[in-house]
């Protein structure tokens, strides 16, 4: 097998509540994380999976400047091909995991509902793999989340494909034409019936039937892993170590409380799943009054930022 381990620097420390790493394969190097993940291209004759500049005649460059991971650098994806590569999410704190999320910038230029990509995972060190559409594992939903809904315990996939999306053989996948940049973004999150393991596995595989075409096939930057650390719920257990909000779910008068040693010029970000940052203010008090922006439904990242340190918390709108 061909194994490329992502080594990087700690920009940051990720104290607790949520375990983050990106991959811009750029020198093999993740933006920031606290441990060594790798990244796998199946090794095999037909595996088309690449990591370098794009030079194709639709997929000319990357999102974030020069490389990608994509289906042949240069040539047109082959028929009959069956290409994957395999991401290891380790996971640190398995007592106090609840969830994981991911997302990345990607295109798309395959033969619609014949040839595209799809993503895969496991709970079981690779022994068995489950579309993510269909992974309801300890879900109390079955369907997606959607809209404002909350996915408290179940699964959302934004700007993803559905079980009605197919390439050949029924297997719902990315297909067709996505010409520009686009950021899907999936979460799931499991009941309390869930047995952690200490790693998570993602596949993304390419698929083609047998007609030869002359489209670039599949083409992914900026791949983000977060595992969402720390139980939720009213029942939250606290320290005067770290930052905590509570009540969570959020009510009229849920606060975020900070120590004295992080509070100084603190910078505190809301973050909506989808990554579009909604609230941003330097802060110098030990209370933060979240209840009082007014959010809608939905799941929320609170991002403390000062010059020492970086914290991580999840939260819940459901009114």
């Amino acid at each position: 097998m061909k194994i490329i381990a992502i080594c990087f620097t700690l920009l940051f420390t990720i104290q607790l509540f949520s375990q983050d790493a990106i991959i811009d394969f750029e020198n093999n190097r993740l933006w920031h994380g606290d441990e060594i993940n790798w990244l796998d291209i199946e090794d095999s004759a037909e595996n088309i999976w690449q990591i370098g500049t794009p030079q194709k005649s639709k997929f000319a460059s990357a999102y974030s400047l020069p490389n990608v991971i994509i289906t042949d650098t240069v040539e047109p994806y082959t028929a009959n091909n069956n290409s994957a590569f395999v991401v290891k999410i380790p996971i640190y704190d398995p007592e106090i995991f609840y969830g994981f999320s991911f997302n990345f910038d990607h295109k798309c230029q395959t033969d619609k509902n014949k040839d595209g990509g799809y993503i895969e995972i496991s709970y079981d060190y690779g022994t068995t793999w489950t579309n993510i559409v269909y992974d309801t594992l300890y879900c109390n939903r079955i369907e997606p989340c959607v809209g404002d809904k909350d996915c408290l315990e179940g699964y959302s996939f934004v700007y993803g494909y559905t079980i009605d999306d197919t390439i050949k053989g029924g297997i719902p996948a990315f297909s067709g034409s996505i010409p520009d940049w686009v950021n899907p973004g999936y979460e799931h999150n499991f009941n309390k019936n869930f047995i952690c393991p200490d790693s998570l596995f993602l596949k993304f595989s390419f698929k083609s039937d047998e007609i030869q075409d002359t489209l670039d096939g599949w083409m992914i930057d900026n791949l983000a892993t977060y595992i969402h650390l720390g139980p939720i719920g009213i029942d939250e257990k606290t320290s005067n170590e770290y930052p905590f909000i509570y009540p969570n779910p959020i009510t009229a008068n849920s606060v975020l409380k900070l120590n004295n040693s992080i509070v100084k010029s603190s910078r505190i970000e809301i973050i909506s799943l989808c990554g579009e940052k909604i609230y941003s203010e330097i802060f110098n008090n030990n209370e933060f009054n979240i209840g009082k922006l007014n959010l809608k439904n939905g799941i929320y990242y609170c991002r403390i930022l000062n010059s020492n340190t970086s914290y991580v918390l999840k939260f819940i709108v459901n009114n």
